[in-house]
């Protein structure tokens, strides 16, 4: 009898201690499989709308740009040395064309602040509010003023448009770059 408790017990431990420790290393394996299933989701989630913002802020951008474009054409057509230039009917009809685009895009770019504060890169909000602060001064002149401009002064405008412009990418490629790491 004592062999038969003997071969019992060497029987549990040859074959229930290696099922318990498969079966713990299983449920961790699943727990760590499931979990990492998760984060790639999570991740890949990011990606998708960081790109998407990406094309939203482009489309204003180009809006900005156009608007811009139409603005300091005007200028360079009346006279490059004027600090203002007054508008005749044909440049407010050419401006407001322009500006129709720049509204409409507002809003993805509203979408893309939003969706920029929910992944919390703040500092590319910062970035895109130094460009709506120079569409802001620029569209109370030219389009609630009737006046625009020189062309110099437009094109230092353009300039700043620009570095903000670089300046919101260059935020988002080190957002993209900290939540792929």
């Amino acid at each position: 009898m004592d062999k038969t408790w003997i071969e019992v017990a060497d029987n549990v431990v040859k074959i229930g201690l290696p099922s318990l420790i498969t079966g713990f290393v299983t449920i961790l394996g699943m727990r760590y499989s499931a979990k990492s299933s998760q984060d790639k989701y999570v991740l890949e989630h990011k990606i998708k709308l960081l790109e998407k913002i990406s094309d939203d802020i482009d489309t204003y951008f180009n809006a900005l740009n156009m608007f811009l474009s139409r603005a300091k054409s005007i200028a360079i057509k009346v006279n490059n040395d004027l600090d203002y230039i007054e508008f005749n009917q044909n440049n407010i009809d050419a401006i407001k064309e322009r500006d129709v685009g720049l509204v409409e895009s507002w809003v993805k770019l509203y979408s893309s602040v939003s969706k920029l504060r929910l992944l919390k890169a703040e500092k590319a909000v910062e970035k895109l509010r130094v460009c709506t602060k120079i569409e802001y001064t620029l569209r109370e002149e030219i389009i609630f003023q009737k006046k625009i401009k020189g062309f110099n002064s437009l094109s230092k405008i353009s300039d700043q448009v620009k570095e903000a412009q670089s300046e919101v990418h260059k935020e988002l490629a080190e957002f993209y770059e900290k939540i792929t790491s």
